[in-house]
């Protein structure tokens, strides 16, 4: 997945940041993506 990025003060003209679909390591999820289930 990728999406816009935020709260940077460098490298503006770089568009996006990269993550993995269900990480709880990304602040802010994509609308519909599901939180992981664990057991």
């Amino acid at each position: 997945m990728q999406a816009t990025r935020i709260g940077i003060s460098k490298a503006k003209n770089i568009k996006w940041r990269w993550y993995l679909k269900n990480s709880r390591s990304v602040s802010k999820r994509v609308k519909g993506d599901r939180t992981p289930k664990f057991k």
